[in-house]
């Protein structure tokens, strides 16, 4: 039994239910060979071990397994640049797209907001603990309320407003060099490489974060292909968010 992997494109999170292909077997003898699979009815997004078994009419078998992944597709980032980092971190759980209840649409040109990057953060680290709630006075009623104080309970974020910091500004762009604190916060990074990767976060409060970012290889920087400069004080598009969450997270 020869078996090939096998790439399964979905814009629905139910699945996949269709017939597998990529696999092949043949008889020494020329025999037919009846193919089985031990594939469950609905294969999940991401991958799954698929087991194959080829039976001849005189009972002799042989198995082969083949990687099938499925994988959650948008219809509106085709040709990105960020098309399979947004692919991976939606097959992960932890984009649902942009446009509910269809959400076959991932907006990558579209900023993110302080609010949405909580509910990224949250799906991505599996945070739980929101502290009993109401860690912030500007937040109430948004649909990120619940996502926001999980991150601020996991120390992930100290408010928007030092050094009261009561206020987490929800609504506003989150900038890459906020991106950068977040994401050094949220994954323990220590090491900075020695500091000064790049020459335009002098001075900023976010040096530190870049260089530790930059030294995890989350960040190449953001002028390819010199990439000396990370652009501390732009603001993150949803495609640009994924590249830097695959990046930290898949390892």
């Amino acid at each position: 039994v020869d078996v090939d992997p096998l790439l399964l494109e979905r814009n629905t999170t139910d699945g996949y239910t269709g017939p597998l292909s990529g696999v092949s077997a043949t008889d020494p003898d020329g025999d037919p060979v009846t193919l089985v699979h031990d594939a469950p009815a609905v294969l999940p997004l991401g991958d799954t071990e698929v087991t194959w078994t080829g039976t001849d009419p005189s009972d002799f078998s042989d198995t082969a397994t083949q990687t099938v992944r499925v994988i959650y597709t948008f219809t509106d980032d085709d040709g990105s640049t960020f098309e399979r980092d947004i692919e991976w971190i939606a097959t992960e759980g932890i984009t649902r797209g942009c446009n509910p209840p269809a959400n076959d649409r991932y907006c990558p040109d579209t900023f993110v907001t302080r609010g949405q990057m909580a509910a990224f953060l949250v799906r991505a680290l599996g945070y739980t603990d929101d502290g009993e709630g109401d860690l912030f006075i500007d937040d109430d009623g948004t649909i990120f309320e619940h996502d926001i104080d999980k991150l601020g309970t996991a120390g992930v974020t100290k408010g928007c407003n030092p050094p009261t910091n009561d206020r987490y500004c929800p609504d506003e762009r989150v900038t890459r060099g906020q991106m950068a604190a977040f994401l050094v916060r949220a994954l323990g990074y220590t090491d900075d490489g020695e500091g000064d990767l790049f020459i335009d976060d002098d001075g900023t409060i976010f040096e530190h974060d870049i260089d530790k970012l930059g030294t995890a290889g989350v960040t190449k920087g953001c002028n390819p292909p010199t990439n000396d400069r990370y652009c501390p004080n732009a603001d993150v598009t949803r495609g640009q968010m994924a590249a830097f969450l695959r990046r930290a997270l898949d390892t």
